[in-house]
């Protein structure tokens, strides 16, 4: 449920309260569309959660502004909504399907299901069960990209983390992958 919080010089900050079992921590998310959401552990009352979101305003204020201004950037293409979800997905699902094929033969993982989902903040993802799960949007973006975003899950299936050797699997395929990973942060932000 959306609701709002009056912040400083007459501004309002508006967001989703979640309670979560998961968290440990309170934690603020602000979206790509400038959506901001408050994740807090159960048990937290409304008031001290209230009291974070005051204590961190100027911060989120800063970060929805740079979520709406990298809005204006992007191609009309990559705010496609629902209803074109549809269009691109069967697209995407057919075309990622294959390259994770590839990929996982190259690397001599196996993988779960391929799915194409309307997601909000990512681009890709990869379950402990190994499926792979990927942002319709990927079929605008351009090939160099798609492949970084599908050697990165696909990677996740050999090493479930970050690290040093998750990185050198990621480069086997694309050498370029630090620029790209700067790209995606830019340019082609969620």
């Amino acid at each position: 449920m959306l609701k709002s919080l009056p912040f400083h010089h007459n501004k309002k900050i508006s967001y989703t309260l979640r309670h979560s079992t998961r968290a440990r921590h309170m934690r603020i998310t602000v979206r790509g569309d400038g959506s901001v959401a408050l994740t807090v552990p159960r048990g937290v009352s409304e008031s001290r959660a209230m009291e974070f979101l005051r204590a961190k305003g100027a911060w989120i204020l800063r970060k929805v502004r740079e979520a709406e201004a990298r809005e204006k950037d992007v191609s009309p293409a990559m705010r496609l909504g629902a209803s074109q979800y549809a269009r691109s997905r069967d697209a995407a699902r057919r075309e990622l399907t294959e390259r994770v094929a590839a990929l996982a033969a190259a690397y001599g993982v196996r993988y779960g299901r391929v799915a194409v989902r309307n997601q909000k903040s990512r681009w890709g993802s990869c379950s402990r069960e190994g499926n792979l799960s990927f942002n319709f949007r990927i079929v605008f973006l351009p090939a160099r990209v798609r492949d970084y975003i599908v050697a990165h899950e696909v990677c996740h299936l050999a090493e479930f983390n970050h690290s040093v050797r998750f990185w050198a699997l990621v480069a086997r395929t694309v050498p370029d992958h630090r620029e790209i990973r700067r790209e995606l942060r830019g340019k082609w932000r969620m």
